[in-house]
């Protein structure tokens, strides 16, 4: 059962294009989040942490770490 507009558009299928854009949208949105996730775990796979918070040293080079993956 299909309803027509006026002018003679299906409804099922503007909404059909409407859900296809609606669905690459959030793909995009996707696919950039998995990018930037997959950069941030190469920049710490690379990196070895020490985390001591008494140690100025390891808190440096952490935060150091933590900016570059931010940046990236």
């Amino acid at each position: 059962m299909t309803t027509k507009w006026r002018h003679g558009t299906k409804i099922r299928d503007f909404l059909m294009q409407l859900c296809s854009l609606k669905f690459k949208v959030l793909k995009d949105i996707f696919y950039e989040v998995k990018n930037k996730l997959e950069t941030a775990i190469g920049v710490l796979r690379k990196e070895k942490i020490a985390i001591d918070p008494e140690d100025p040293a390891a808190v440096s080079e952490y935060a150091k770490v933590m900016k570059s993956v931010r940046q990236k």
